[in-house]
């Protein structure tokens, strides 16, 4: 049987908003010790540290890294920092779990994969939306055929924002736009309900100044027929909603569906709401998830699998394309 370890030290690498995000989440999470954080800058770290309550901190990533204290590591860098960050933390034998989008492109995400599988450590990408209880809840009335045949899903994630305030979405060399901030949350959404990728991509993108898609539509169709019709923005607000049709109802999960507590289970005029609350900003979920693996000693995820990162950042790929976006590390 399996040492179970009661307690885990998380290490995070980057102190911006979305790690300060996570390490708000892990006060909700069981088994969860904030034990490091790093940055660039030792005063950043420090101050990161005393706000969030970490024991220790480092002026550098490979710092955090040499800690042999270290369990599991949480990569919160911009975009275009995922793989190298994500690669050296797999070097250094520690199990992560990166934020998406998981890398550039979907040649990166196989470099991290096989970097993962060779060094046989714990790799997953940070889609806190799949862990989620209420969208856990959804894919279960799915499962069980509470609208028969899937046939239809529409989602979206648009908010407004400026270049001042948010330089690195307007950066294409920082990976920014829409699709890669917030449009892989409905394209994952997807994936995770269909269980493939789609065959057939059509996407149209408004290009700003930046060369970054400041707001963008995609149409999926799948090989039995299925469709999924969602879009993103960086410079529109949208209503933040998706819903899952079937050939007997549909599910609708609430706004914000990424993070919902609220899902409804229509039939024709009836409509039942199911209210799932949780504690916490949400992001205590994948934090769990990991535990869990490392305890069962997996080295992936059978909710966010590593082979389901690739193709979904395939899929991405083929956004872009279709879109004439493209990045520095795309050639």
């Amino acid at each position: 049987m399996q040492h179970q370890k009661k307690r885990f030290n998380w290490g995070i690498i980057a102190t911006g908003v979305i790690a300060g995000k996570f390490s708000t989440g892990l006060h909700f999470a069981s088994g969860a010790n904030k034990y490091a954080v790093a940055s660039r800058s030792l005063a950043k770290a420090d101050e990161f540290a005393k706000e969030h309550g970490f024991s220790k901190a480092y002026g550098s990533y490979e710092e955090l890294l040499a800690d042999p204290n270290v369990d599991v590591v949480y990569i919160a860098t911009p975009h275009q920092l995922h793989a190298k960050n994500t690669i050296a933390a797999l070097k250094a034998k520690k199990a992560v779990i990166c934020e998406k989008p998981f890398a550039a492109n979907a040649a990166q995400t196989k470099e991290m994969v096989r970097i993962a599988r060779e060094n046989k450590c714990l790799l997953m990408e940070a889609m806190w939306t799949r862990f989620i209880p209420a969208i856990r809840k959804a894919k279960e009335m799915i499962e069980e055929g509470k609208i028969g045949d899937l046939r239809m899903i529409t989602g979206d994630f648009g908010y407004r924002t400026d270049m001042e305030s948010e330089g690195r979405l307007f950066d294409n060399s920082a990976c920014g736009g829409g699709l890669m901030d917030v449009g892989i949350y409905p394209i994952s959404l997807a994936s995770m309900f269909y269980k493939e990728q789609p065959e057939a991509i059509e996407a149209l993108g408004e290009i700003g100044e930046t060369s970054v898609d400041e707001q963008s539509a995609y149409l999926f169709r799948y090989k039995g027929g299925q469709m999924a019709v969602l879009y993103s923005a960086i410079r529109t607000e949208t209503p933040t909603e998706a819903v899952i049709m079937g050939t007997t109802g549909r599910i609708k999960l609430h706004a914000p569906f990424y993070k919902t507590q609220k899902v409804s289970l229509i039939k024709g005029c009836e409509e039942t709401l199911i209210d799932i609350p949780y504690e916490g900003n949400g992001y205590q979920f994948e934090a769990m998830e990991m535990m869990r693996c490392l305890n069962e000693g997996l080295l992936e995820s059978p909710v966010m699998t590593l082979d389901e990162s690739i193709a979904i950042m395939d899929t991405m790929d083929r956004v872009r394309a279709s879109m004439d976006l493209m990045f520095p590390m795309d050639k």
